[in-house]
């Protein structure tokens, strides 16, 4: 008898109105010989091993383009590492070999079968005769993430997968389907559990259905028995073959796969001069909330062999940087992470990086500084006489990475007064844009929290090799020169701390992280 698999339907239903549209040819990887077509426009299915009580005539799913290609989108990402094309197109699955194909049907026609969410034949992929997987769309509301967390779902179990399960310390079942763990956009399950109600969905390592000792890897089935492998990886993963980033008017752009655990891309730039970078690493997804991403981006910024920082945000999908650099090459690697619910097996898919580049405006010419004055923070400054400024704003951030506007000033003004909403840490800079440079400047971030201190740091010079730093968090910090080089490291603790230096340069940059925010704060030697 030939193994059967379903996906029960968990929750309420919900009866929608389907739109009837022409379905788009939609293709995640046409040059793949293997295809799994995502069957909508409905389909008369007979002579195969679901027709054991006569013909079934599924109706299509009446689905909106834009429906169609979310949940396209969504499936694609699933199966993104693999040399394995997903396509709304049936000429592609027919065009495909007959051993490596699979339709699934996504349809509102149940009946003949219950109540489920989805039905596939364990393995089924490579049977060769045309027997397809099945998703009873109305059964799940036709809801547009549970539709592709089904299909996905199913076209695993066609690929060998079981179901991942959950067992208790005696090795009793306690759940044939995992729900996952979290919440929020990291909030995760894996493919082969039940993905409904979690941001985040990936292939995973865990006991299956069979028993608790019986531990699948979803990801190593599905590359290593159905003949197509994975696709070839796209960036190199050492520095020497690190890919080049042109920068050209001040921006710049790239994109990748990471299609293993093991995988790291890595991109280099480099900088004629200082300048203040700020860069997004956004995972492939479909909509806000980083919603159907399956890659967890954890950046490292290097200089050369010494790394510099991490950049990976505990509660987001994505990474940001908004830091100033010295003049050099850079080399930027891009990671797939594990998190505080899983680990990084699954964390594999397409990302996208973008950045801009601006210059800084030396610290010699600006003065950027704030206070807290009766729960307000008062932010003052001093621009350079010598340059014709032609507009000024101040910028807020809640991490210190992703700025906004906060306000527009007259070219004359020299304060701000922002009263914020609550305690949380808000970091300030100043951007300046010269006539005489044509170009923006902005200055150093400060941090700033309503409690009466400064969430940053109060840096004053002791003598010669030390500095007193005040602050009223834990930091890790790294001590840089001006030429980039590391010139020491430490923690920086609540309180007063010395911070010892060598050497006669009269600016030093000091580079703090507490795990969640970081930013750099140029010292001037008195």
């Amino acid at each position: 008898m030939r193994p059967l698999q379903i996906l029960l339907l968990l929750g309420g239903l919900f009866a929608l109105q389907p739109i009837t549209a022409q379905i788009p040819r939609l293709n995640s990887y046409p040059s793949a010989a293997a295809t799994v077509f995502i069957d909508f426009d409905g389909q008369y299915v007979s002579g195969t091993s679901w027709n054991m009580t006569g013909d079934i005539n599924a109706l299509p799913a009446g689905y909106s383009t834009a429906v169609i290609t979310e949940i396209f989108g969504r499936v694609a990402e699933d199966f993104r590492p693999f040399n394995l094309n997903i396509t709304t197109d049936s000429t592609q699955y027919w065009a495909a070999p007959r051993y490596q194909r699979m339709r699934i049907i996504v349809t509102p026609t149940s009946q003949w079968y219950g109540a489920a969410g989805g039905v596939a034949y364990t393995g089924s992929f490579v049977w060769g005769d045309n027997t397809p997987a099945w998703v009873f769309c109305a059964l799940l509301g036709d809801r547009t993430k549970w539709v592709a967390e089904a299909i996905s779902h199913e076209v695993g179990h066609t690929l060998g997968l079981q179901h991942q399960s959950v067992y208790d310390a005696a090795c009793v079942k306690t759940a044939e389907y995992n729900t996952g763990l979290g919440t929020g956009e990291i909030g995760w399950a894996p493919i082969m559990g039940a993905g409904y109600y979690q941001n985040h969905t990936t292939w995973n390592i865990g006991p299956n259905t069979i028993n608790c000792s019986s531990i699948q890897n979803d990801f190593a089935i599905i590359s290593a028995n159905n003949g197509f492998g994975l696709r070839p990886d796209d960036h190199g993963n050492t520095l020497a073959a690190a890919t080049p980033v042109n920068i050209l008017g001040g921006v710049f752009s790239a994109s990748g796969l990471i299609n293993t655990r093991t995988d790291v891309d890595i991109f280099t730039m480099t900088l004629a001069q200082p300048g203040w970078l700020t860069l997004n690493a956004i995972p492939q997804n479909v909509g806000a909330g980083d919603d159907g991403a399956n890659i967890d981006i954890k950046l490292t910024l290097m200089n050369g062999t010494d790394t510099i920082h991490v950049y990976n945000p505990s509660t987001l999908l994505n990474a940001g940087v908004d830091t100033n650099l010295n003049a050099g090459t850079y080399y930027w690697v891009v990671d797939g992470a594990g998190n505080i619910y899983h680990d990084d097996e699954g964390s594999i898919g397409l990302y996208h990086l973008s950045g801009s580049l601006a210059t800084l405006l030396p610290i010699q010419d600006i003065a950027f500084t704030g206070k807290v004055i009766n729960q307000q923070h008062a932010l003052s400054w001093s621009l350079p006489a010598a340059q014709k400024i032609t507009a000024i704003s101040v910028e807020s951030s809640a991490d210190g990475q992703h700025f906004n506007r906060l306000a527009t000033l007259h070219l004359n003004a020299s304060s701000f007064v922002n009263k914020p909403n609550s305690n949380q840490v808000i970091y300030y800079r100043l951007r300046v844009s010269s006539a005489l440079q044509q170009q923006d400047y902005i200055s150093p971030a400060i941090a700033l929290r309503s409690n009466g201190m400064a969430a940053g740091l109060r840096v004053t010079a002791l003598q010669a090799n030390a500095f007193i730093v005040e602050s009223n968090e834990k930091y890790a910090y790294q001590l840089y020169n001006t030429a980039g080089q590391l010139a020491g490291s430490g923690t920086i603790y609540p309180g007063r701390n010395t911070v010892t230096v060598s050497g006669t340069e009269a600016i030093w940059l000091l580079h703090c992280s507490n795990g969640l925010q970081s930013f750099t704060q140029k010292i001037i030697k008195q």
